[in-house]
């Protein structure tokens, strides 16, 4: 009986430890300076870190959004979406066929049943999936369109300023 309980016990030590190391950040950390050094030393790949590269822990996200039949998205090209207005920026279009376009450009068509991949704020990203067809979808894309430039001119106030300036000497 000892050695079920002792066997018992390394069981849920064992499971503790690798519970601790798959939630270390400190080893994650010399993980990926490994990981990173190896691939520079035999690898072809470059290596980036892209959470912190596209600053996804500051409620910047990237994601896949199905396009349905009566989303605002359907059947429109991406220059009339003006998503980059809204801080939204569409990085590939996964088509029905299995097809993919990366980095699509203005005249490319969105379609029902293509699953876009977007980088963009997450509340901008999360008012996109919900947004429906017609007068209402349009009304929330000019929404997020000012709410977008609050955000900008906030980042940038000298850039407001000047566009200030030359809306009132009419450059």
């Amino acid at each position: 009986m000892s050695s079920l309980w002792a066997r018992l016990l390394l069981l849920a030590a064992g499971s503790m430890l690798l519970l601790f190391l798959a939630n270390s950040t400190w080893l994650e950390r010399i993980n990926w300076k490994a990981g990173s050094w190896a691939l520079q030393k035999w690898g072809r790949l470059e290596v980036q870190d892209f959470t912190n590269l596209l600053h996804l822990s500051r409620n910047y996200r990237v994601c896949e959004l199905r396009v349905h039949d009566n989303d605002w998205l359907a059947d429109r090209r991406l220059v009339d979406l003006q998503l980059a207005n809204e801080g939204v920026l569409v990085l590939g279009i996964e088509r029905k066929d299995g097809s993919y376009v990366g980095a699509p450009r203005g005249q490319t068509r969105v379609e029902a049943g293509d699953q876009l991949v977007l980088y963009g704020r997450g509340d901008a990203l999360n008012d996109l999936d919900e947004r429906q067809a017609g007068i209402e979808g349009n009304m929330h894309h000019v929404i997020a369109v000012t709410k977008q430039q609050d955000i900008v001119d906030d980042v940038f106030p000298l850039d407001k300023h000047m566009q200030d300036e030359e809306a009132s000497t009419g450059e």
